[in-house]
């Protein structure tokens, strides 16, 4: 009777685990917009590093940042030039 009240506990256990791990999961992830006025030695790269968790994929961040300001290629910014950033 032992071994199957320890079986029980096991099992509700992990279902517990899963079932938070699930949740955790589905839990909306807040976003993040920035403006930001690019200055003097500024990179795209560097401006999102900055800006990024720790656990986001800053080459990602990059990409979608230059998409969604239009920018074909990260050596035209320049200085003043503002842009938004956003952080997911």
């Amino acid at each position: 009777m032992k071994g199957i009240n320890v079986a029980a506990c096991i099992i509700a256990a992990v279902f517990s685990a899963g079932a938070f791990a699930l949740a955790a999961e589905n839990k909306p992830r807040q976003v993040w917009t920035y403006e930001y006025e690019m200055g003097k030695g500024d990179t795209i790269y560097n401006v999102c590093a900055k800006l990024a968790r720790p656990t986001e994929n800053i080459n990602q961040i990059v990409y979608d940042t230059l998409k969604e300001n239009g920018i074909t290629d990260s050596g035209t910014v320049q200085p003043g030039q503002k842009i938004t950033i956003v952080v997911k």
